[in-house]
C-alpha cells in the first residue's frame, strides 16, 4: 500500500495504491479489506458527527459490513 501524491491526486485529498498479487493468500487479502472497512466507518462516522448540528444525529455514515465483497475502482493494468 502506497500514498499517491500531488498531480495524480488534486490538493488535499488523499489516495491509497494497493497492490496484490498472486502470493498474497485470501487471508492477508481479507485482513486488508477488514482494516480498510473499520478505518473508512472510523472516518464517516467522524465526518457525520462534525457535520450535523446535533453530533449524534448522524451516525449511519458507514461504508459497509464486507459481506459482499471488495469494489475494485480501477487498476494499472487498463482494466476497470
Amino acid at each position: 500500500v502506497v500514498a499517491v501524491r500531488l498531480q495524480k491526486v488534486p490538493e488535499g485529498a488523499c489516495r491509497l495504491r494497493i497492490t496484490l498479487s498472486a502470493a498474497h493468500t485470501p487471508v492477508q487479502i481479507e485482513h486488508l479489506l477488514d482494516a480498510l472497512v473499520a478505518v473508512l466507518n472510523s472516518e464517516a462516522q467522524h465526518a457525520a458527527a462534525m457535520d450535523s448540528a446535533e453530533p449524534c444525529a448522524k451516525r449511519e455514515g458507514t461504508v459497509g459490513n464486507r459481506t459482499g465483497g471488495a469494489e475494485i475502482h480501477g487498476t494499472d493494468a487498463d482494466v476497470d
